[in-house]
């Protein structure tokens, strides 16, 4: 938006310049001029009430609203009105607002309703997040910490990632497109306006004029978006490298008086190394990162999102410090204080570990006998409760660790362990023994996000746990180990009876199913009569196999898994039909109907348990079910 005037030019709102009156974008910070005519008290689509202004982009206005029939607090985009006169323009929006509102990840801003108002304005309703911008953050602090910004752009990574999964290129990502929330195990930034800088596509080549009006933002501009090529995830890539260099240098890797020398300089000037223009703050693997990120060529750099995240959690596995977990300002000065408490209080438990280790064993071997299993090995190292001090394990190797003191009244201690995982994706064994007295709980963990993928918790008071067939992709993965939590009850703390993790790689064998075979895309192929056995191991998990050959009059065969009410689900790729068969009840197994495969690789089944079945809620670590395609009995 542009308000007022100047010698007859409006000036920009966003940064004051002056604009002649007939631009569309401003020729200095690239912001789109205009106005929406909204106004608090409004109400659009008949349910959403302006509360008021948050920001305004190149896009449109976000304005602060409330759903009037639930008095939900959400955000609204209204569109400008250039968009809206041209109606392949309303199509592209619609299909890319469906898109995104597709999009379901714990850093992406979530995508509720879209639409046309009555006065024909294009409008977007999406989650109301109450955060600082990443831009706001570097103009008040200037340059920061990479630890911090890895850990942020990590998480950001993971929702670029996402979106690419799902077909959908951010095409805008700026610092003012990621808001920063605080929570209570760090910064989480929000991702915001996904696939929408798309409805302004194509238009870099014929609007760069004299003035230095743009479209877009011309700081994170990819060299093909300046070019008008057609852009791939690698794009954002360029974007997220711009982003990670003004963090940690406190300004753009390329600037200029316009918008069209700062577009010259992205296509034709390499960008200065980020730690020859802040020495003192900018380590080495910064510059290696960023710079790959803002490589000119498109297949020099990490060619995806995926790949950049595991470069950075990498980066953050190995620096081995939490100070970059911290918030800005006085929640940065309380974490500090946290960690000499928890420094202190970690040796403490060591020197008193050091007498009451020997006793501690040999109650435990007598009682149980486990130990035997897992023999004795290296002891962790406390405190291990957050990813910045998350212990490495190695490949079959058994670490001896506590659940012991409490963190606070109500917080039971939590063990991190980190694993590195080399090549493709495979399956992996987790176990963990038993502790007396306690209902241990295991989780394979999202890294940054800390969110469980996969949980272990089925065994309980006094047993240990075992994730029996994970999948684990290349790269850092964490693993935490703490105790079930029950209401109205202390955490319980036992600084004398130890317990055991490990981590063991599966050998391929093909009487036993290798995950992830959770889709029928990654589907295991069975011979006709060739039995393989599966675990149900981990809640939710879903086994998918497809018959390796064409056949007429099929039958799918899945055994009983103890008392698990087992569900089959046949599909028929080449038809598009499918049957859910779930007959039997609890530990009887099921049978399908006769089949046709008319090709290999068509007649497939996905078997789960059933989620209504209490014990299908749980993993399965101990025991395995049959499955197999056979003949159709003759008549």
């Amino acid at each position: 938006m542009a308000s007022g005037t100047r010698d007859g030019r409006l000036c920009c709102d966003a940064c004051g310049a002056s604009t002649p009156v007939d631009a569309q974008f401003c020729g200095e910070c690239g912001e789109r001029v205009g106005s929406t005519g909204i106004r608090p008290g409004d109400v659009i689509a008949d349910r959403y009430r302006i509360v008021g202004e948050i920001g305004r982009g190149a896009m449109g206005v976000v304005y602060r609203a409330e759903h009037v029939q639930i008095s939900k607090v959400m955000a609204i985009k209204l569109l400008h009105r250039e968009v809206e006169d041209n109606p392949e323009n309303v199509a592209r929006f619609h299909r890319e607002a469906e898109a995104a509102s597709r999009l379901d990840h714990p850093n992406t801003v979530q995508v509720f309703d879209f639409g046309r108002t009555d006065a024909g304005s294009l409008y977007l309703t999406m989650e109301y997040v109450d955060g600082r911008d990443l831009g706001k953050i570097i103009s008040r602090e200037g340059p920061i910490p990479f630890g911090r910004v890895a850990y942020l752009c990590a998480q950001v990574a993971g929702s670029i990632a996402d979106a690419h999964a799902a077909g959908v290129i951010h095409r805008d990502l700026k610092p003012e497109n990621i808001v920063i929330t605080d929570g209570r195990d760090g910064e989480r930034p929000r991702v915001l306006d996904f696939g929408l800088a798309k409805l302004f596509e194509g238009k870099v080549g014929t609007q760069i004029t004299s003035s230095g009006t743009i479209v877009g933002t011309p700081y994170y501009m990819s060299p093909e978006q300046i070019q008008g090529h057609e852009l791939d995830p690698r794009s954002d890539i360029y974007a997220m490298g711009a982003i990670m260099y003004e963090c940690v240098v406190g300004a753009p890797p390329f600037d200029a008086p316009n918008a069209v020398g700062i577009l010259s300089k992205h296509l034709s000037e390499a960008a200065k190394a980020p730690s020859a223009r802040s020495p003192s703050s900018v380590p080495p693997e910064a510059d290696e990162i960023i710079l790959r990120c803002l490589d000119k060529d498109p297949e020099r750099r990490y060619q995806t999102a995926e790949a950049l995240r595991h470069a950075l959690i990498e980066y953050l596995t190995d620096v081995g410090s939490e100070d970059w977990k911290m918030s800005a300002g006085t929640s940065g000065a309380s974490n500090s204080g946290a960690r000499r408490v928890d420094d202190l209080d970690g040796l403490l438990r060591r020197r008193r570990r050091s007498w009451l280790w020997l006793v501690g064993v040999c109650l435990v071997a007598a009682a149980v006998g486990v130990w035997q299993a897992f023999g004795r090995g290296p002891s962790e190292h406390e405190p291990n409760h957050l990813l910045s001090e998350a212990n490495r394990l190695a490949p079959d190797e058994q670490m001896q660790a506590h659940l012991g003191k409490r963190l606070d009244e109500g917080n039971g201690d939590v063990d991190v362990f980190s694993i590195r995982h080399e090549g493709p994706e495979r399956a992996e064994a987790i176990e963990v023994s038993s502790i007396p007295n306690m209902d241990v709980v295991v989780e394979l963990l999202e890294p940054v996000v800390e969110e469980p993928i996969f949980v272990a918790d089925s065994r309980g008071l006094g047993q240990g746990e075992r994730l029996p067939n994970v999948p684990l992709p290349a790269g850092v993965s964490l693993i935490r180990i703490r105790e079930r939590s029950a209401e109205g009850r202390l955490p319980t703390e036992n600084v004398s009876d130890p317990y055991y993790v490990r981590w063991s790689p599966i050998p391929d064998d093909p009487g036993y199913e290798q995950e992830r075979n959770d889709t029928l895309e990654r589907a295991e192929r069975l011979a006709l009569g060739r039995e393989r056995r599966a675990w149900i191991g981990w809640p939710g998990d879903v086994d998918s196999f497809c018959l390796s050959e064409a056949a007429d009059s099929v039958i799918a065969q899945v055994s009983a898994l103890g008392e698990v009410d087992l569900v089959l689900r046949v599909v028929d790729r080449h038809s598009e039909r499918s049957k859910k068969v779930d007959h039997k009840g609890p530990g009887r197994g099921e049978t399908s109907d006769a089949w046709r495969s008319a090709e290999a690789g068509q007649l497939c089944i996905e078997v789960s348990a059933d989620p209504s079945d209490e014990r299908g809620r749980a993993a399965q670590p101990d025991a395995t079910y049959g499955v197999r395609f056979i003949r159709a009995p003759t008549p």
